[in-house]
């Protein structure tokens, strides 16, 4: 009866708020979250967070793309890469938000293309299957002082 008690002291004193922005924090997570968006959503399906099609690219810049060796099926917003480097995660008290810089020469890609900047519903879910088997092995770790 003593260890069970034991373990509900050590539960009492678990701050998730504080795990989920450790995790958060963690670069590969960060990373992660940023690649379902750039490459998850706008280069393998050319998607917006919304799951909307970018739309096609024209003649000319298939032959472009086909030359690149990048998808010309569908746009992908990168070129360069620029846009792509530039994606960074905000990170909030408990939640996050997805950033670029979505200026390329003399248009905003954001108001061109809509909402590029965050997850579809699927890869939210994927996210959240990701936080709850971190969560979970931290919280174990955490009860049982392993």
């Amino acid at each position: 009866m003593e260890a069970l008690e034991n373990l509900l002291k050590r539960a009492k004193k678990i701050n998730i708020s504080k795990i989920v922005n450790a995790i958060l924090r963690d670069k590969k997570v960060q990373v992660y979250i940023l690649n379902l968006n750039r490459y998850e959503q706008l280069y393998d399906f050319g998607i917006d967070a919304n799951g909307k099609s970018l739309g096609e690219y024209s003649a000319k810049t298939i032959i472009i793309k086909e030359a690149k060796n990048q998808p010309f099926d569908h746009v992908t917003l990168k070129d360069t890469g620029d846009f792509y480097k530039s994606f960074k995660l905000i990170i909030g008290a408990n939640e996050f938000e997805i950033d670029a810089n979505t200026e390329k020469d003399d248009k905003d890609l954001a108001e061109v293309y809509g909402e590029i900047l965050g997850l579809t519903d699927e890869n939210v879910q994927i996210v959240i299957e990701l936080f709850k088997e971190r969560l979970g092995l931290i919280i174990l770790d955490a009860i049982t002082g392993v």
